[in-house]
């Protein structure tokens, strides 16, 4: 995917500034920009090469910039690819970049317009697409243009037909259109574009329900927690769009008590809490008219239930750790005592074996699996060994995928230097 690169002057390159890092130049869009100007004005490269070479894409997702001077450079660019084109009139294979141009050109309204991120990298997108008539999305994006005077600015295009696509590559092209949102998410103004045409109400219910993949979760919650982690985009939905404010708290509320946010990520359960519990208190301050946002008990609830899965396990692993470290130091200070106890617990052959050592291996093998059983938590459990002794009998059938895995990696990287190895 094309990503916008923003100089803060064209006399700068773009460079890594880490630390104990070796600084790596990278390309300046600036220059890029001067040299498909010089290169189009001069006839040194045709349009179709201009094309593919990607310069064309480049020159697209510029006029996005918030740069002046960057997007001034793009429109020069965009207009000396015109100029080119024409030249070219005769040649068929050339059609489908002229409806591309002609599609942006008519939505633009001012001169130097900043264009919507979404819109550029769709457009930027779509002038690779369309010089490979084998391509997969190449037949789509043809009719569209075909069949459009003019692009919208305030939508994103094809969203619908892509993500719920029922052709051959049905697949391919949700994907495509997912890492389209991700990409093209660049601004706040990307952000209230997908709020105002209700994407992330229905990315939400497209993530719940069977046709969403792996692949398409993830891209999805990326997509989604990038817009509602935006304090900016979360007072805007506050002071004017009360509406859409509330459907999507509604939604994100069935995907947390759902069971579907959980165990795949912790950061976007906690701002899904932070929306719920905003929503409902401005949902008090709202006029009667205003669409409200409550919540029944039994829906706070299950939410405490939720959130209450996550806290079991960060005191069971706390109260293990614990555990192990008392028994650890009573034989470091008793040595006879606690190799009676030991012996009487472990087994003399195991004796060895501390308990640290035991319990660094099963919260590994927690992470491996990816899950913790019900019964360590509903048992009355006073030492690590009647933990070990439960798990031999195989009491309890029930298991769940908690999702914790920062937790469990925490008390992982806590237990190796206790036990004498590096992190």
């Amino acid at each position: 995917m094309i990503t916008n690169e923003q100089p803060s002057s064209s006399d700068d390159m773009n460079e890594t500034n880490c630390p104990g890092v070796e600084k790596i130049q990278k390309y300046d869009p600036v220059f890029i920009l001067r040299f498909s100007i010089h290169s189009l004005s001069m006839g040194f490269i045709e349009p179709v090469k201009f094309a593919s070479l990607g310069l064309l894409a480049i020159a697209f997702v510029s006029i996005s910039s918030p740069h002046d001077e960057m997007r001034k450079l793009g429109y020069e660019a965009l207009g000396g690819f015109k100029t080119a084109l024409e030249k070219c009139q005769k040649r068929k294979d050339l059609m489908r970049l002229r409806l591309l141009l002609t599609y942006l050109q008519n939505g633009i309204e001012e001169p130097w317009q900043r264009i919507p991120s979404i819109t550029t990298k769709f457009v930027a997108e779509a002038s690779i697409i369309l010089l490979d008539p084998l391509h997969d999305h190449y037949s789509t994006i043809s009719k569209f243009l075909i069949s459009s005077t003019r692009v919208n600015m305030k939508s994103v295009p094809l969203f619908a037909n892509f993500l719920w696509s029922s052709s051959v590559n049905f697949r391919t092209d949700r994907l495509w259109m997912l890492r389209l949102l991700y990409a093209g998410l660049d601004s706040d103004d990307d952000a209230r574009i997908y709020i105002r045409n209700n994407i992330l109400e229905i990315l939400l219910v497209f993530y719940a329900s069977p046709l969403s993949d792996i692949e398409s979760k993830e891209l999805t919650l990326q997509v989604v927690n990038d817009v509602i982690s935006n304090r900016n985009i979360i007072e805007w939905l506050q002071q004017f769009a009360l509406e859409q404010l509330s459907e999507l708290s509604t939604h994100l509320y069935k995907l947390l008590v759902g069971g579907n946010l959980t165990d795949e990520n912790v950061y976007l359960v906690t701002s899904v809490l932070e929306i719920l519990a905003s929503t409902l208190k401005i949902s008090q301050e709202w006029k009667v008219y205003q669409p409200h946002f409550t919540l029944s008990v039994e829906g706070l609830f299950k939410i405490y239930k939720v959130v209450n899965e996550q806290d079991k396990l960060l005191l069971f692993v706390r109260w293990a750790t614990s555990t192990a470290l008392q028994s650890s130091s009573v034989k470091e200070l008793q040595p006879t005592e606690a190799y009676c106890h030991s012996a009487i617990l472990l087994g003399r052959e195991q004796y060895e074996d501390s308990l640290l050592s035991k319990l660094l291996r099963w919260l590994t093998a927690s992470v491996i699996l990816g899950r913790l059983s019900l019964r360590f938590e509903k048992s009355n459990l006073e030492t690590l060994h009647s933990l070990l002794e439960l798990d031999k009998k195989g009491c309890g059938e029930s298991q769940f995928g908690f999702g914790c895995e920062e937790i469990l990696a925490a008390c992982i990287f806590g237990l190796l230097p206790l036990l004498g190895m590096g992190c």
